[in-house]
């Protein structure tokens, strides 16, 4: 029995479009739908924040790590990440203050602190938010160790930053958040 390949083309086709199907035809790679360079040392930070759909790297795939982080965007990824990984824990007043409290300045280390800290209901024992979370386990080492010497955060640090925060988000709220 021969068979009309032209027909049956145009038979699945036809069923695909009925059914609501799409196909993709396109057999390059698209930049978008591929992970960060596995190079870069934040990568496995990326991995957590791309899990929760809080980051992407545009059609290029490029996250631009080392450009500056601004404050508005790190409280985006902090709050969102918050509340799809844990929403039992979202509490919304808490959260819109950190919107209030950002600007769209270049995050600083001790701004990223100071936020963190509103979530956690923490004020500095000294002054300095981010020596009190470093006391305190809520910095990480990879973070703190490329943070030295420096004021100003870039993106790849950030992302460190963040993920290590919405990771252990529900071990900070109950040490901070409900021993009060």
């Amino acid at each position: 029995m021969k068979v009309n390949t032209s027909l049956c083309a145009i038979l699945i086709v036809f069923l695909t479009i009925i059914s609501g199907c799409t196909v993709n035809t396109s057999h390059t790679n698209d930049a978008a739908n591929t992970p960060p360079s596995p190079r870069h040392w934040s990568y496995p930070y990326v991995r957590v924040l791309l899990r929760w759909d809080l980051v992407n790297g545009g059609y290029s795939n490029d996250f631009n790590f080392e450009n500056n982080m601004r404050e508005k965007t790190f409280v985006n990824i902090l709050v969102n990440g918050i509340k799809r990984s844990s929403p039992e824990t979202f509490e919304i007043e808490r959260f819109r203050q950190l919107y209030y409290m950002s600007d769209n300045s270049t995050l600083t280390k001790e701004e990223a602190a100071s936020l963190i800290a509103k979530i956690y209901g923490i004020s500095p024992e000294d002054g300095s938010y981010y020596s009190t979370l470093l006391k305190k386990g809520l910095i990480n080492r990879e973070f703190s160790q490329r943070l030295k010497g420096k004021n100003t955060v870039t993106r790849g640090e950030a992302f460190c930053l963040a993920a290590h925060i919405i990771t252990h988000h529900r071990e900070f709220h109950e040490r901070f958040c409900l021993s009060k």
